[in-house]
């Protein structure tokens, strides 16, 4: 993992709730269990959403996080081949790419992309 300013690091994954989403990534000042996954530390500019129709809107959904504009005909591309995924995590200015994640993890890296803040 690597700051990189421009970048967009995108995971996907399968939860029960919105509330176990938010366990997973984590609020508080505590490593999360997604900080502990994927060994990416400390993430502080980034958006979560949890879909409850399974992604079936899923360009509404990309569509509402920051800077989407600029990421979304190749994240809509990438997400249309993962498995089943009901929650996203966009975490900004951190280039993924090359990070491992633990096994077992319940999401996992879609993508990184180049994002502009116009």
């Amino acid at each position: 993992m690597s700051e990189s300013t421009g970048m967009v690091s995108v995971w996907a994954g399968a939860f029960e709730s919105e509330d176990e989403l938010k366990a997973y990534i984590g609020t508080t000042e505590d490593p999360s269990p997604f900080e502990e996954d994927f060994a990416i530390g400390a993430y502080l500019d980034s958006e979560a959403d949890f879909l409850p129709d399974g992604g079936g809107e899923l360009i509404g959904a990309v569509m509402g996080f920051s800077h989407a504009a600029s990421f979304v005909d190749d994240l809509v591309f990438d997400l249309m081949e993962q498995p089943d995924f009901d929650s996203l995590l966009v975490v900004y200015d951190v280039d993924a790419s090359e990070v491992v994640p633990r096994d077992g993890a319940p999401m996992w890296l879609v993508g990184a992309y180049d994002y502009d803040e116009d």
